[in-house]
């Protein structure tokens, strides 16, 4: 048994001495296919040529019917054409293809949790035997897989090839006698693996007063789907979840961004939660301080206020007289006198603004 690289001579021998012929080629047939075997070196009575075995050939190794001297002739010791002729046929040599790899891995990708199963197979006639060593990117799968009916599998655990190309080859290491090579190695085969999409349930936002931002905080959160060997090597981030607007609403949707975390978590995504809603409610204003504007005695106990000052009136935000919210005042008494006491009322209007507060 050869294999890809070997090299393959043969001695053809002429009962008289002969010359020339070092363009002949030795005409040779593997498997199904057709070969050429180049001139490499003669004595004066034989000539040998050789043929290096390429990765592509298989099969039984035969010797064609006569040599080919068309391009360089081969004449005896009187100058007349040497006979070309030959009854050689089956040389006894079987030329042994390099593994070729089949995976369950369909058209080539595999989510991550995936367990995967790789089968190398032999092209041979003969039975084959030895062992295969599959690997993944170079290292090594596993420990060496026996060689039956010239074929050997190896199937991977759920977690052993992680997200990315992963190169699979398999070496043939034989075993046995009459074998002409130490190892064969396929060509790579490449799988890809897919990111894990995980859920994530148990997630719900904090309701909250209105404070004129759209962000609300989230809280709980369980990961579902994680690989058992990954446990405690996966994690998330909550982060914030967004509503729509800032308004003051109940049942307001909320979207999310929650990311994943450890070292593990590059091998997974996260399907965000949906039907997460909150609510927003009103945020309470108090009267902080008036001002009443100062007047002559006119009988009645109406007073002017000037403004006022509310607390919890959220930064940035200002609300108008006369348009966010109407204002009076009553004097305690109608008498003459110094810092009567004033009784001031506020009644906030409809204003968009101020749907977002309640006065207490």
């Amino acid at each position: 048994f050869y294999g890809a690289g070997g090299d393959l001579d043969f001695t053809v021998h002429f009962n008289d001495s002969v010359s020339g012929g070092t363009g002949s080629k030795l005409p040779l047939s593997i498997g199904e296919n057709s070969a050429v075997a180049s001139y490499l070196s003669s004595t004066a009575k034989s000539i040998t040529y050789r043929y290096t075995i390429n990765g592509s050939d298989s099969g039984a190794v035969s010797v064609g019917t006569a040599i080919d001297d068309t391009s360089s002739a081969i004449t005896d010791g009187a100058g007349y054409d040497a006979e070309m002729e030959l009854n050689v046929g089956a040389t006894g040599v079987t030329v042994v293809r390099a593994p070729q790899i089949t995976s369950t891995a369909v058209g080539g990708s595999a989510a991550y949790g995936t367990k995967i199963t790789f089968t190398a197979a032999l092209t041979c006639a003969e039975p084959l035997s030895g062992a295969i060593q599959f690997k993944a990117n170079g290292t090594n799968l596993g420990s060496p897989v026996s060689v039956s009916s010239n074929t050997a599998s190896y199937e991977t655990a759920e977690t052993t090839l992680v997200v990315g190309d992963a190169s699979i080859t398999a070496e043939f290491v034989p075993s046995g006698s009459n074998i002409h090579f130490s190892r064969l190695t396929s060509s790579a085969y490449m799988v890809t693996i897919r990111e894990k999409a995980l859920t994530i349930s148990g997630v719900a936002a904090v309701h909250r007063s209105y404070d004129g931002t759209a962000v609300v905080a989230l809280t709980g959160g369980t990961l579902v789907g994680v690989e058992a060997v990954d446990s405690g090597s996966v994690g998330f981030s909550l982060g914030q979840g967004v509503i729509a607007s800032q308004k003051a609403e109940n049942g307001k949707s909320v979207s999310t961004s929650i990311t994943l975390t450890g070292p593990k978590a590059s091998n997974y995504s996260l399907t965000q939660p949906t039907g997460i809603t909150v609510n927003i409610s009103k945020a309470t204003l108090s009267l902080q301080n008036a001002i009443v504007c100062d007047r002559s005695y006119d009988g009645t106990t109406a007073a002017t206020v000037s403004s006022v000052t509310f607390n919890g009136i959220v930064s940035g935000e200002t609300l108008e007289s006369g348009v966010d919210y109407t204002v009076s005042g009553v004097f305690n008494s109608a008498n003459v006198g110094n810092n009567i006491p004033v009784t001031v009322s506020v009644e906030l209007t409809d204003t968009e603004k101020v749907k977002n507060y309640t006065l207490s």
